[in-house]
């Protein structure tokens, strides 16, 4: 939807309008811009399937508590944006909170791949060097289901962003092949930006919790089909 400035602050972050401000989830200052995104079931089951497991990972953490800010704008260089997923320390130096997300995340789900990497370039490109984790979690029609880490080389602004890591899942793999393939890690330090203490541990995203996050997933997106087939994704 093309629209000033002007008026997507007046329409769309000044009004009281709970309805408006929720709907949008980004605004290009370059093209005047704003995109409103209406929220699907997988959509809503993907955000809530990680956010469960990352938040039991990250909780018992109780000298650096994280906050889940993905309800909050952001304001790069080139545009403003809400994250699907993103949480950050409360007690960071330098104000981050109010800032940048030191994590921050996008569920792709019928959307074009650019899409998904100029997002990535926005959290990675547009912070410099705030936000020290980057995810995607990419929905397919057919049921495949990936959650990817991306990164950008330091200083570079104009190479697109690339993937670093990469886990899926697929309902019925071929034969010969695992149901779940990769992984995904994401360092402490990268997260709570202190030292490990010893007893503390990386975020790794098993095979058990990408199960966990498929089936909520494929509960909602095939949903239509009989009950016995479903049956079999979960």
């Amino acid at each position: 939807m093309d629209i000033d400035e002007d008026s997507f602050l007046k329409c769309f972050v000044e009004l009281d309008e709970k309805l408006l401000k929720s709907s949008w989830r980004s605004y290009d200052y370059i093209s005047q811009s704003v995109l409103i995104e209406m929220e699907s079931n997988e959509h809503a089951a993907a955000i809530g399937a990680f956010s469960a497991i990352f938040s039991t990972w990250a909780r018992p953490v109780t000298d650096a508590p994280l906050a889940y800010t993905a309800s909050m704008n952001f304001c790069g260089e080139s545009k403003e944006k809400k994250p699907d997923l993103s949480w950050t320390p409360l007690h960071s130096p330098g104000g981050r909170l109010t800032d940048w997300p030191i994590l921050a995340g996008e569920v792709a789900w019928c959307e074009p791949r650019q899409k998904l990497v100029q997002d990535m370039k926005f959290w990675l490109q547009e912070c410099h060097g705030q936000v020290k984790v980057a995810l995607s979690i990419t929905i397919n029609a057919c049921g495949r289901i990936s959650i990817e880490k991306w990164s950008v080389n330091p200083g570079d602004k104009y190479t697109s962003p690339f993937v670093t890591q990469k886990i899926e899942i697929v309902p019925e793999p071929a034969p010969g092949f695992s149901r779940v393939a990769g992984k995904l890690a994401i360092k402490f330090e990268e997260v709570f930006t202190r030292k490990n203490k010893g007893n503390e541990t990386d975020f790794i995203l098993t095979g058990n919790d990408m199960e966990e996050i498929a089936g909520q997933i494929w509960t909602v997106q095939f949903s239509e089909v009989p009950q016995e087939e479903v049956g079999e994704f979960t």
